[in-house]
């Protein structure tokens, strides 16, 4: 006998271990409060996982567990270290314009690297051919005065 199971639509639906379709469980409301909690701790503490969990107190494995688990949650978490990552780019882009040759150096090695600037090391030859090694004698030519 097969069982029918309804749901309004798929977000109420997830696959089990035999990749047959069966309801979510619903949320508690206390999750709902923990996830709340952390993403505002995470909003505090500039992106810290470590940090935001302590300051919510919740466990990392809550966190580790809704990461894979979650998908809003996950997206709600990204969205957090990108405008954090967004604030920094705008702070970096201040000194640029300032002239802060160090700010300038430290983005030409990052994004500006494609455009070949950058710490690059010297071209080497592939592992799988020997390598030629040059003895150069350089004599210091006599000037006659003549």
């Amino acid at each position: 006998m097969k069982t029918i199971i309804r749901a309004k639509n798929l977000s109420e639906m997830s696959e089990n271990k035999n990749n047959q379709t069966e309801p979510k469980k619903k949320e508690r409301a206390s999750t709902k409060r923990k996830k709340v909690k952390f993403l505002e701790a995470l909003k505090r503490n500039a992106g810290l996982i470590s940090y935001a969990c302590k300051s919510a107190k919740v466990s990392r494995w809550f966190y580790d567990a809704h990461m894979t688990g979650d998908p809003i949650f996950k997206a709600k978490v990204e969205q957090i270290q990108d405008e954090l990552l967004d604030l920094a780019e705008a702070e970096l882009f201040k000194h640029i314009k300032t002239g802060d040759k160090t700010m300038i150096m430290f983005y030409l090695n990052g994004p500006g690297k494609k455009r070949g600037y950058g710490n690059q090391p010297a071209p080497s030859a592939p592992s799988d051919q020997p390598q030629r090694v040059f003895n150069i004698n350089v004599k210091q030519a006599k000037v006659s005065n003549g």
